[in-house]
């Protein structure tokens, strides 16, 4: 999806468990009955026994459903909330809800960058989105999301020596970031290197397969 995300303990990256099986009526139901509705039995239900909240609020470490019954109306449940209303490309109530956790925390730097890729996939506030990743590599100063969402900027403003710049500087904290490599394969192929670009986007999407769907979601093809 894009977005800084909680970290299971067999290190895959997942929003929490009903995100990654893309199930829109579940991630509504987290929405609306637990996080909005405050119905916090149903976090048994729905929450895998191995989620880990790893949100920076919470003393020590909670697994299963009790890391999202604990403490919900502060950052790390506007954080949460934010990433469901992106998953449902509800761009601006994600936004609202990454200005709550900023007016609560303003060290989050996940926060920062899931709002510039907000403002971002919705193409009107560039300036705010660029100030906003660029916050989020002062708290984070090696933190790749951010020259991934900076790419996607400059690929969508056409600057695309600015965006294959990011994407570089993305891929040397990880060579296999899928998201680098197409967005510099994108940028590549605009810039006249087709070959390359092909390369880099092939790469990808032996990474990730459904990247190019991902891409087409933010607005950039």
């Amino acid at each position: 999806m894009g977005l800084q995300v909680l970290r299971r303990t067999d290190g895959q990256e997942r929003p929490w468990n009903v995100t990654a099986a893309n199930n829109a009526q579940l991630v509504r139901q987290v929405i609306e009955e637990i996080w909005n509705g405050g119905d916090l039995e149903l976090a048994d239900q729905v929450f895998a026994s191995d989620y880990v909240n790893h949100g920076g609020l919470i003393p020590d470490l909670v697994r299963g459903p009790e890391a999202i019954k604990l403490r919900p109306r502060e950052a790390t449940f506007y954080l949460n909330r934010g990433v469901a209303h992106f998953g449902l490309r509800q761009y601006d109530k994600a936004i609202a809800d990454y200005d709550e956790v900023l007016k609560l925390d303003s060290r989050i730097s996940a926060a920062y960058n899931n709002r510039c890729l907000s403002r971002a996939i919705l193409g009107q506030e560039y300036p705010k989105a660029i100030a906003d990743c660029a916050e989020a590599l002062q708290l984070q100063p090696n933190d790749p999301y951010a020259h991934d969402n900076l790419g996607i900027i400059y690929l969508k403003q056409g600057d695309y020596a600015k965006a294959i710049a990011e994407f570089n500087t993305s891929l040397k904290l990880d060579a296999q970031r899928p998201r680098a490599l197409y967005g510099r394969g994108l940028a590549k192929t605009k810039s006249g290197d087709a070959a390359g670009g092909n390369s880099d986007m092939g790469a990808a999407r032996t990474l990730q397969p459904a990247i190019t769907e991902e891409f087409a979601n933010y607005g950039v093809r």
